[in-house]
């Protein structure tokens, strides 16, 4: 099991390759749309190079046709590499797609031969990346005590991305009437429909990537019928579903840019998931709902809500949630690397 990893399997006496394999394995447990996988890596050992490729065959087409979320994923196994990097004191510096490169790169990744001296905060997330898992089941309404998120804000790494929170209740509730909007705009469409039903799977699966129904609160021998479901489930139970999910979660984290290209979205999914490790250490849930984004007029109408300043390019509720549910699967180390 990818997850089974431990600090003391470091083979801290063999190569580069070896070492970044092993870095690699927590990189891939981060969090992603529809569980898609969508990443490529590649280990130059003779540059000290870690590329991280997007994957063209595991794009989502249709409900993701420019790619946002995809990128948004790379930024998510990008944290979970830097820390732990961080954690076993290497030096690095990253850089987004390189101009010196006729490779389709989307993120390079100079690992120094020197090791650091110092400790930085990054390292305390690293034991939470395997505990990390997205949550859908009911949150319980319980505040967060303002210290826990200044601490998990204090994560945001990156001076182009402008986190928010939101715990006012009347704004929760104006954001989840548009996330019900959202929803039910794409589960209205067929195609849409269509395209999800080709990644959700049944608790029993036994496939390595797509979205087993362990939080969905469906009876494990009905998710047999996973796919069927999905195409027949009614727009409004849905959308009804994700907006309670929205109004009764602790906390609301938006993200905003400057700039709304590819970079950003990939720096995005960096902080988001920084900020998921920092949350998991507080026993909180920081749980990505895309919708919102991805339906235009729902995300100008967040904007304008809230009056935020910058683009709104990432949307996640925190809460606390008295079920864990299972993490799901993980391709092969091998289907990954190029």
């Amino acid at each position: 099991m990818s997850r089974q990893i431990k600090a003391n399997d470091f083979p801290k006496n063999q190569d580069f390759e070896a070492k970044m394999k092993y870095m690699l394995s927590y990189a891939i447990l981060a969090p992603n749309s529809h569980n898609t996988q969508p990443w490529k890596f590649e280990i130059d050992k003779k540059n000290r190079y870690l590329h991280i490729y997007l994957d063209w065959q595991r794009t989502l087409q249709y409900s993701d046709r420019y790619n946002r979320e995809a990128y948004i994923s790379l930024g998510c196994a990008l944290a979970n590499l830097i820390v732990a990097l961080d954690y076993f004191n290497f030096l690095y510096s990253i850089e987004y797609f390189p101009e010196d490169s006729v490779k389709d790169i989307a993120i390079r990744i100079k690992v120094d031969k020197k090791l650091k001296r110092s400790i930085s905060s990054l390292s305390n997330l690293f034991p939470y990346i395997t505990k990390r898992v997205t949550n859908r089941f009911p949150p319980i309404k319980k505040q967060i005590n303002k210290d826990i998120l200044h601490n998990i804000e204090k994560y945001n790494n990156d001076i182009s991305i402008k986190t928010i929170f939101i715990e006012n209740q009347n704004i929760k509730d104006k954001i989840a009437d548009l996330m019900y909007k959202a929803i039910y705009f794409a589960f209205s469409n067929k195609m849409f429909k269509e395209e999800l039903s080709q990644w959700v799977r049944s608790n029993y699966t036994k496939q390595k990537d797509g979205m087993p129904l362990y939080d969905s609160g469906i009876p494990s021998p009905i998710t047999i019928l996973a796919p069927f479901l999905i195409k027949t489930v009614p727009p409004k139970l849905q959308a009804a579903t994700n907006r309670r999910l929205v109004a009764e979660s602790s906390s609301l984290l938006i993200l905003t840019s400057e700039n709304n290209d590819r970079t950003s979205w990939i720096k995005a999914g960096k902080v988001y998931e920084l900020l998921a490790l920092a949350g998991t250490a507080h026993s909180l849930f920081v749980s990505a709902m895309a919708g919102i984004i991805e339906h235009e007029d729902s995300c100008y109408n967040l904007r304008k809500s809230i009056n935020i300043e910058g683009n709104p390019i990432f949307f996640a509720r925190i809460s606390y949630v008295n079920k864990t549910p299972q993490h799901s699967p993980r391709r092969l180390m091998r289907d990954f690397l190029s």
